[in-house]
C-alpha cells in the first residue's frame, strides 16, 4: 500500500528492471527514489507530480522524469534521461549519455563521454565536468543542442579546466575567452577557452599563449553556432 508511505523507494538490483511511475497525488506520498542497480534499466515517470530521484546503476538505462523537480543519475553506460517538467538535475556521468532538459530551468551534467545536451523551454544550464582534470581521452565531446544565448549558460568546473579562473560575477573574465573563424586560428589564440564561430566548436587551450592547446582539446560543439561571449559562460570550483 502506498497511501501511508511518504517516500516510495525501488530497488532494482540485478538485470533489466522496468517501473512505470503513474500520478500517486492521492496518496501519502512525497518522493519517488528508484535505483537501477546492474542491468539496462528503464523509469517512466512522465506520468508523476512527485518528485523522482532516480539512479540507474551500470548498464544502458532510459530515465524519463515528470512534472516534479527530479534529479536523474545515469552512472555508467550509456544513458538517456528526460527532465520533463520542473527544474530537473540530469547527470550522465560515464559513457555517451543524451540528456534533454524538457520544461523548466534545468541543469545538464553529461560528465565524462561523448554527450548530447539538449536545451528544453526554461533557462538551461551546461554543465561541462568530467569529475577531475580536463583529459580529452575521457572527457570526449560534448554536442549541445538548442542553445539560446538568451537564456541558457554554460557552466565550466574549476575541477576541469584547471587554468580557468572566475570574476566576482562567475562569469570568465574577457582575457581568458577569445572568438576565431577557423579552426588553424586556435593554436595560436592566447585565450583559454577558444570558440570557432564557424563551425561552433568549442576548445580548452589549456596552456593559454604557448604553442598549441597543452593538455586541452575540442571539448563541445554547439549544434547552431552563436553565443554571446563572455556572459555565456562561468567558471566555479565546487566544494
Amino acid at each position: 500500500m502506498v497511501n501511508d508511505v511518504e517516500q516510495f523507494e525501488i530497488n532494482g538490483l540485478a538485470g533489466n528492471d522496468t517501473l512505470t511511475v503513474n500520478d500517486l497525488s492521492g496518496t501519502d506520498a512525497q518522493l519517488v527514489v528508484f535505483d537501477g542497480g546492474e542491468g539496462d534499466d528503464s523509469l517512466d515517470g512522465s506520468k508523476a507530480v512527485l518528485p523522482l530521484v532516480a539512479i540507474g546503476g551500470n548498464g544502458n538505462d532510459t530515465l524519463i522524469g515528470g512534472a516534479g523537480d527530479d534529479l536523474l543519475r545515469g552512472d555508467a553506460g550509456n544513458d538517456y534521461l528526460v527532465g520533463g517538467d520542473g527544474d530537473d538535475n540530469l547527470l550522465g556521468d560515464a559513457g555517451d549519455d543524451t540528456l534533454i532538459g524538457g520544461n523548466g530551468n534545468d541543469n545538464l551534467v553529461g560528465g565524462g563521454g561523448d554527450d548530447t545536451l539538449i536545451s528544453g523551454v526554461g533557462n538551461t544550464t551546461f554543465v561541462l565536468d568530467a569529475g577531475s582534470a580536463f583529459n580529452s581521452s575521457n572527457f570526449g565531446t560534448t554536442t549541445i543542442v538548442n542553445f539560446d544565448a538568451s537564456k541558457d549558460k554554460i557552466r565550466l568546473e574549476q575541477s576541469t579546466f584547471t587554468a580557468l579562473t572566475s570574476t566576482g560575477s562567475g562569469g570568465l573574465d574577457e582575457s581568458q575567452w577569445a572568438v576565431v573563424s577557423g579552426d588553424a586560428e586556435v593554436d595560436s589564440s592566447d585565450a583559454l577557452i577558444v570558440y570557432n564561430s564557424t563551425t561552433g566548436s568549442l576548445f580548452y587551450n589549456q596552456n593559454g599563449s604557448e604553442t598549441g592547446l597543452g593538455n586541452g582539446a575540442l571539448f563541445a560543439t554547439f549544434e547552431t553556432s552563436g553565443t554571446s561571449g563572455t556572459t555565456t559562460f562561468s567558471s566555479s570550483n565546487p566544494s
